[in-house]
């Protein structure tokens, strides 16, 4: 029953993000600027996957700059990606393995860095990496995922011009890093 009810769960996960990803591509998915609390949210979306962090002991450290931690931005926006960058430092580290979630504000801009210690990109497949559907050859085919997580984070961000990158050594772990500008509105 366990895994009917996992099955079911990715399934509505997969079909959620076509249809963010269609939102996206036809240029209606709809910002709404909020003031929001970003540790708020980055906090919540690691409680929302902490069976999946402990059921593989993973350390998490968590690096929130000073200061208020209010930004301009819209918080389904900031929600799909960290939550995207989260998901897979868990999914792609391994047992044992650790997750640094730093998230830095100032007046212009958020920056977030989520880094892993787990299997890593291959060089010769890092150029793929934003592009949808894509999953790297070292992955395990029973690892969860739907190759759309960082297509729908760069698109989003493209649109407000944002930005996102990343760093990665095969076996030896990813850095992602996300700069959000904060809505003047």
């Amino acid at each position: 029953m366990r895994d009917i009810h996992a099955s079911a769960g990715q399934t509505i996960n997969l079909i959620n993000a076509f249809l963010d990803v269609a939102k996206i591509e036809q240029g209606t998915f709809a910002a709404e600027i909020q003031n929001i609390d970003i540790n708020n949210i980055a906090n919540n979306i690691l409680k929302e996957l902490a069976e999946s962090i402990q059921k593989k002991e993973l350390n998490i450290i968590k690096e929130y700059g000073p200061g208020a931690p209010l930004v301009k931005i819209d918080p389904k926006l900031a929600r799909i990606i960290l939550q995207n960058l989260i998901t897979n430092a868990i999914n792609y580290t391994p047992a044992k393995g650790q997750i640094n979630v730093k998230i830095d504000i100032n007046s212009r801009e958020l920056k977030i860095m989520v880094k892993d210690t787990g299997i890593g990109i291959p060089k010769a497949q890092q150029e793929n990496v934003f592009k949808k559907l894509f999953r790297a050859q070292n992955v395990k085919k029973e690892t969860p995922g739907s190759g759309l997580g960082l297509y729908m984070s760069k698109t989003l961000l493209e649109q407000i011009n944002g930005k996102i990158w990343f760093e990665s050594k095969e076996g030896q772990g990813t850095a992602f890093f996300a700069v959000i500008p904060q809505s003047n509105k």
